[in-house]
């Protein structure tokens, strides 16, 4: 079992000179869009990160606490990858156009549709996005038993932390000791 109660790890992405789009590829029946701040959207959401990023199903007040509250909250930073028109994954992709330094947060795909490339869909977008709003730098957090995500993130270009606390680097070497690039 997993402990819940470290800190969470840290990667990093930097632009580099020859910083390109990446290609998304989704199956035909996915879909990406933009939060549209809507009840339902919210409700949607709600539903999305209920399955491992929260405590359970939460309700209006968990989202203003994890999102409106955020101090870098953007609505238009947030996305759905949908299935079949139906969100089944969420993220959000946040730019400061002062510092140049953006934020990925809240990263979650409903369990039903995982394994089907939808981590990678998220991590290219959320790439693609920091380009386009000319972020030089970003960052995540993530936990140790999300070996997929942090696979996923590795391939997007996002590299480990390992200051800022002094158990990082050990946590990273397990991690990337059993992670299969």
């Amino acid at each position: 079992m997993e402990r819940q109660d470290m800190e969470q790890l840290i990667m990093n992405w930097v632009r580099s000179k020859s910083a390109a789009l990446m290609e998304i590829e989704l199956p035909k029946e996915f879909t990406i869009r933009k939060f549209n701040r809507s009840e339902a959207d919210v409700e949607a959401w709600l539903d999305i990160v209920q399955y491992g990023l929260t405590d359970g199903r939460g309700d209006r007040t968990l989202f203003q606490d994890l999102m409106e509250h955020h101090p870098g909250y953007d609505p238009n930073g947030v996305y759905f990858i949908e299935k079949n028109g139906i969100p089944c994954a969420t993220i959000s992709i946040f730019c400061n156009p002062v510092t140049l330094h953006g934020y990925i947060h809240m990263v979650c795909a409903s369990p039903s549709v995982r394994g089907c490339g939808i981590g990678t869909a998220l991590a290219g977008l959320a790439v693609n996005e920091l380009i386009s709003h000319g972020m030089e730098t970003a960052h995540l957090t993530t936990d140790d038993f999300r070996k997929p995500a942090i696979k996923t993130y590795l391939k997007a270009g996002f590299v480990p932390q390992r200051s800022g606390s002094d158990d990082f680097p050990a946590r990273w070497d397990a991690i990337l000791s059993q992670i299969k690039m």
